[in-house]
């Protein structure tokens, strides 16, 4: 008996319609779907536990959500948060280069150097306090504290809490994707950065962390820890 064609399925919103439907490419492209649906589901879980920790009851000489006072939020961002959104920005970035390998850091840098390069003054060729210019503000900042210059990692942390710092970071996922010549540079069609509808879902599960007040320090993983400085100090 001849079996009935396969008709295929129309791609899900945002999805990016792959030749050979039925030859692997759609069924990978789905399999790609389904774990970013389960990276945004944990995303959302972490965000609840950070939402969590900020509306507690007010505590003696704690001030919620600042990292000096309030070492629980440190460990809350930079852990738990960063560790689930880090990949989910890594996702379908091109990290090959010919010696060594691409860092979202780079990605960033190349973001502020097009900003520049377009100014004549050197300057930021953007309206002051709009998100691509605090996004733009935060990689300058951070490019210049020397103790991170050769740890990228960091650097990345530290950018993602000054993006809740100023209640921008969810602004952010937008602009990331605003420079198409540099989106198709590092990233694969099916990142969140070049998928309209992932980044809306990433972009939809930060948003209730702008409501929130963050004094997270920039440089937080490079300052003495209070014990060693306290032995310095006797010393």
């Amino acid at each position: 008996a001849v079996g009935k064609p396969q008709v295929p399925t129309a791609p899900r919103p945002g999805q990016v319609a792959l030749p050979g439907v039925g030859g692997g490419g759609a069924s990978d492209f789905e399999q790609k779907n389904v774990e970013k649906d389960q990276q945004i589901k944990e995303m959302t879980a972490v965000v609840e536990q950070i939402k969590a920790h900020m509306t507690q009851g007010k505590r003696k000489g704690v001030t919620l959500g600042d990292d000096s006072t309030d070492p629980e939020v440190g460990k809350l961002i930079r852990q738990a948060f960063c560790d689930m959104l880090i990949p989910i920005l890594n996702y379908g970035f091109k990290s090959f280069k010919l010696f060594g390998k691409h860092h979202f850091w780079d990605f960033l840098e190349k973001l502020l150097d097009d900003q520049l390069e377009k100014s004549n003054d050197g300057s930021f060729s953007v309206e002051k306090q709009s998100a691509k210019y605090n996004l733009c503000r935060a990689v300058a900042i951070i490019a210049d504290i020397k103790l991170m210059e050769k740890n990228n990692d960091m650097r990345l942390r530290a950018f993602i809490c000054y993006g809740l710092n100023v209640q921008s970071l969810h602004r952010w996922m937008q602009v990331l994707r605003q420079n198409e010549v540099l989106s198709k540079k590092f990233f694969e069609p099916w990142s969140y950065v070049q998928s309209d509808h992932s980044m809306q879902e990433l972009l939809q599960s930060l948003q209730p962390l702008a409501s929130h007040t963050f004094r997270l320090a920039l440089d937080y993983e490079v300052r003495p820890l209070p014990l060693a400085a306290a032995l310095l100090a006797s010393a």
